[in-house]
């Protein structure tokens, strides 16, 4: 895997695009109010075995076949990245 520093010899890394979404600031408006239908991608990775079986522990059980998550926002609240504001 090739870094600004120079290559590592990683055999359990994958190179992957971060293509992050743009933040919204508001919500549309609908006929309901404010809120909008949201699919959550930011967190999820969508790993590709180029050999498998997996043959590592870590790995057996972290191969998922799942639809990122679906839900309704009505709100949105700004806070620090890595902060636990709830």
């Amino acid at each position: 895997m090739e870094t600004p520093d120079g290559y590592i010899w990683a055999p359990y890394l994958q190179p992957v695009r971060n293509l992050p979404n743009v933040p919204l600031s508001d919500l549309p408006d609908t006929s309901l109010g404010a809120g909008v239908w949201v699919e959550v991608s930011v967190p999820y990775i969508d790993l590709n075995l180029n050999n498998p079986p997996p043959r590592s522990p870590g790995l057996k059980d972290r191969v998922e076949l799942d639809l990122p998550s679906r839900l309704y926002y009505t709100q949105i609240m700004l806070g620090r990245p890595g902060s636990n504001r709830r």
